[in-house]
């Protein structure tokens, strides 16, 4: 590719290679390629890469832009702003926290702002054994409720 060394189009190709399913892991063969400056950066470009192929995962452009702000010193907010309901993208998130929390290093908390009334500001409640696999409610906390999750989301 034009324009790019060596080490910037490994460092793409390693991103793109993770962007789904694990998280990079220390021991894979194009992992061990890369210095530990490096490595950290793929496994922040993941995330990221991760974070906004979810927010568009309906296609319908619900989502304006994002916005990922310090929260003291081990918190981050990740303001959505909406353009109308954006359910499907908030599941896509929550799929997600998991690994940026991990990588971030800092909780990670979701604020909708715009969109329809009942997903404003939404913080995600916890949801019943009962309550059947799909996305959650706008009211779902996936750190009160990860055990259940897991368990839902290996459903579908």
């Amino acid at each position: 590719m034009l324009g790019f060394d060596q080490s910037e189009i490994r460092l793409m190709a390693t991103t793109a290679l993770f962007h789904r399913k694990a998280l990079p892991a220390k021991k894979h063969p194009a992992m061990k390629e890369l210095d530990k400056r490096s490595r950290k950066a793929v496994q922040m470009l993941s995330v990221l890469l991760r974070l906004a192929e979810v927010l568009d995962r309906s296609h319908t452009r619900a989502v304006s832009h994002v916005r990922l702000r310090a929260k003291g010193k081990k918190g981050l907010t990740l303001e959505v702003h909406a353009r109308h309901d954006c359910q499907l993208e908030l599941w896509g998130i929550q799929s997600q926290l998991r690994a940026a929390e991990k990588v971030l290093d800092r909780e990670v908390r979701v604020q909708v702002i715009g969109g329809k009334k009942p997903g404003r500001n939404t913080k995600f409640p916890r949801r019943s054994r009962s309550s059947p696999p799909g996305p959650p409610s706008p009211s779902w906390n996936p750190k009160v409720d990860r055990k259940n999750f897991r368990r839902l989301a290996t459903r579908s």
